[in-house]
């Protein structure tokens, strides 16, 4: 529990800073030079329209999880789920907020539930909490995931490169997905060591049973 409340506060300090930032730069380069050289502008409007631009880039921010589904339960109640292989990370590392990894790019090998059109998807992670988010996704690297098909608002929000490919949002509060090696699946686990981020594989099944058991599902 320790390890998942240090995960949260630090994922939201980072996510919160640069939407400050983010926020900060557009009123200096479009508000507050209006407010400057028109008189007309009230010192008033122009916090107004300062506070107001800095609230509408922190809605994606906020995330309260009340509970973390379990693998087995995030499978049914996600409408896609699909094997895929990373082939493209977009990210950043800076100094000040290390390593971001802001979307990946799959390449469907199979597709367990739902329907999706397109041979490559791009994936994002919102703020609520994952047990496998994007940084821990290498690229060549097979997972199975549960996935929710993007609202238009978050797509327009993290601005896909690939406007092609359909955009989709791993599970949030839960176990959000397993690596496939060698014939196994695993799940990422907290580990008591370094700053909470850390995860563990965990033997899930092997791929072959759970294919079959997933076919008997009713929830397929």
């Amino acid at each position: 529990m320790n390890a998942f409340i240090q995960w949260t506060w630090v994922s939201s300090v980072r996510m919160l800073l640069c939407q400050m930032r983010s926020a900060w730069i557009l009123s200096r380069t479009i508000i507050l030079p209006r407010c400057t050289h028109n008189q007309s502008v009230s010192a008033m409007k122009c916090l107004t329209l300062t506070l107001l631009l800095f609230v509408l880039s922190t809605k994606a921010w906020a995330c309260s999880c009340f509970g973390i589904a379990s693998i087995d339960k995030v499978i049914v109640r996600s409408p896609t789920l699909v094997e895929g292989q990373v082939v493209a990370r977009k990210e950043v590392n800076s100094k000040e907020y290390g390593l971001q990894v802001h979307s990946v790019t799959l390449q469907i090998k199979k597709q367990l539930k739902g329907n999706i059109s397109t041979k490559n998807i791009v994936v994002y992670h919102t703020m609520c909490y994952v047990s496998l988010y994007l940084e821990l996704m290498k690229v060549g690297h097979v997972y199975v995931l549960p996935l929710e098909l993007m609202e238009a608002g978050n797509i327009d929000t993290f601005r896909p490169d690939s406007p092609e490919y359909e955009q989709y949002q791993l599970a949030m509060c839960a176990h959000s997905g397993m690596e496939f090696i060698d014939g196994k699946l695993y799940t990422f686990e907290h580990s008591e060591k370094g700053n909470g981020l850390e995860r563990e594989l965990k033997f899930y099944k092997e791929y072959i049973n759970f294919q079959r058991e997933f076919q008997r599902s009713p929830s397929k």
